[in-house]
């Protein structure tokens, strides 16, 4: 790459919150005359949320609408078909496009809608790996066939894209799954393929997990490339603790870099709830946290992959989660996953006990219709984050109107962690990489 890398946006800080040090609110502006400027905070609309159905519901707002499809790519079924695709000779794109979950019939219908999908691979997927607790070999795929991939991310992925991310986490007995150097030159590889012709924004991954080193190295090489537009991948790990700490000390570096906050961030996989219990209709919400943190796009949702060891008895799980039997388990499964944001309270209610449900909604079709489900809870969630942007703009106290919501009340840690911390001022050090 050189040091001509553009970014195809631009953006400046408009507003700050009073009295919520990390509510920022910035005005991105986009080279393309296609799309109009987006003020942040801005809410990502899961793309599972877009049917047939629910497809006049998007097409009547008056907003830009930015779809994404979260794609954690960790079954050796998945790595087979990706190795199929690059190494045929027709380049299959409707399996691609069913791996990635994107909608292009869909969401080419919606004008000025945008599309994107963000690939994290759980492990480095050029190198041969056997699964411990299956036995399954996850394929060996050829970075010189992995064009084809990345190719076919460029062509669907409208108005922006996401360079595809590599877990780096500790495995026992083996270490771990990428290094940072190769995980650096894996990454930049994709970019050059991306940048390629390219005419949209390019935004470069980073994971909340990692220690400071690690996050400080690949800041450093970022801003030596020029590459502002950053996405953070949170893992599937909530809003709060090891993983809202990643998310600062990546917010202090490139305070550091770029003193003018002409950075972006779109942050993604976050977890949707904080520690949700299967037995339990309520959890505190996790994802819409992000906006009082500096978060410019408020990307999707996606739960961290829990596995089970060979000797796993489902059986004894149930029963010791105090299910009677294998039906009831499955239904509150089913409940568990469909809770709706509820931005009175900021709590995630299941369908059934979900409060002031509008007459029109369905609650049936809450718990059995996913596309439904989603297309509400987004819906909510957008409407709730463009309501606070208004709040801020207008110069309303954020903090009293947050100190009403049930949640916060209920939990004062949360509100201590996210709504009622103040950031240490840092001084900006030159670097060697300052131009």
């Amino acid at each position: 790459m050189t040091d001509d890398f553009d970014p195809h946006l631009s953006c400046e800080e408009k507003k700050k919150s009073k009295d919520v040090p990390g509510y920022i609110s910035k005005s991105i502006i986009f080279d393309s005359d296609r799309y109009s400027d987006i003020i942040t905070p801005y809410k990502i609309i899961d793309i599972q949320s877009l049917s047939r159905r629910t497809l006049s519901i998007f097409s009547n707002l008056k907003y830009n609408i930015i779809f994404e499809s979260p794609k954690y790519i960790w079954q050796p079924q998945t790595y087979s078909a990706i190795n199929d695709i690059n190494e045929g000779y027709v380049n299959d794109t409707n399996r691609f496009l069913g791996i990635l979950g994107l909608k292009p019939l869909l969401s080419d219908n919606i004008r000025n809608s945008m599309s994107i999908g963000s690939v994290a691979f759980h492990r480095n997927p050029f190198k041969e790996r056997i699964s411990s607790s299956s036995g399954k070999a996850y394929p060996q795929l050829n970075i010189n066939s992995f064009a084809t991939f990345l190719n076919n991310l460029y062509a669907y992925s409208k108005g922006m894209v996401l360079v595809p991310d590599i877990n780096i986490t500790r495995i026992p007995k083996m270490g771990l799954t990428i290094e940072p150097s190769e995980y650096l030159k894996i990454i930049e590889y994709f970019t050059t393929i991306l940048s390629e012709r390219n005419n949209k924004p390019i935004f470069v991954p980073i994971q909340t997990n990692l220690t400071k080193k690690a996050t400080e190295e690949i800041l450093v090489f970022y801003k030596s490339k020029r590459y502002k537009n950053i996405w953070i991948n949170f893992s599937g790990g909530e809003v709060g603790g090891r993983h809202l700490s990643g998310f600062r000390s990546i917010l202090n570096i490139l305070d550091k870099q770029y003193p003018k906050n002409d950075y972006v961030l779109f942050c993604s996989h976050m977890q949707k709830e904080i520690s949700p219990d299967i037995r339990e209709y309520k959890a505190p919400s996790s994802d819409m946290l992000s906006q009082f943190i500096g978060v410019d796009f408020i990307g999707s949702t996606r739960e961290p992959v829990k596995g089970f060891s060979a000797d796993f008895d489902l059986d004894e799980y149930i029963k010791k989660l105090g299910f009677s039997d294998k039906k009831n388990y499955e239904e509150a499964r089913k409940l568990h996953r469909s809770r709706i944001f509820d931005p009175l309270s900021y709590y995630y209610f299941s369908p059934k006990h979900y409060p002031n449900l509008p007459g029109k909604l369905n609650r049936n079709d809450l718990i059995n219709d996913e596309n439904i489900n989603k297309s509400v809870d987004n819906f909510i969630k957008f409407r709730e984050i463009e309501n606070v942007k208004g709040m801020v703009n207008d110069g309303k106290n954020l903090k009293n109107y947050l100190k009403n919501k049930t949640m916060f009340n209920e939990s004062k840690e949360i509100f201590n962690e996210i709504i009622d911390y103040f950031p240490k001022k840092t001084k900006r050090t030159k670097s060697l990489f300052d131009f």
